[in-house]
């Protein structure tokens, strides 16, 4: 059975093209709509950022406070030495004295 049948010239659908065209149309409609429903629902924060998110105290704690200031601190210029060792023993040196 041909899906365009002619008469007089004029091309008319036949009923398997267009049971086609509404089957085609169903199936693209539910494909869209399954589509935003996943989108929709679907979590897509990780339980990593979450945690990040959550909402921070207001609040300081004085045994924190306390803590940090007891922490030890360098001044700059500690942090700039380096360090040489005084003397070097080389492999031949260290077997001829063996």
């Amino acid at each position: 059975m041909p899906i365009i049948n002619r008469n007089n010239d004029r091309f008319k659908l036949g009923s398997e093209a267009l049971v086609f065209a509404i089957l085609t149309l169903i199936t693209v409609l539910c494909w869209v709509f399954f589509a935003t429903y996943r989108a929709m629902s679907q979590d897509t924060i990780p339980q990593i950022t979450k945690t990040q998110m959550a909402p921070l105290e207001p609040t300081l704690k004085k045994e924190l406070l306390v803590e940090l200031q007891s922490r030890l601190y360098l001044p700059e210029s500690d942090l700039n030495v380096v360090v040489t060792p005084t003397s070097t023993v080389s492999a031949d040196q260290n077997n001829e004295q063996d």
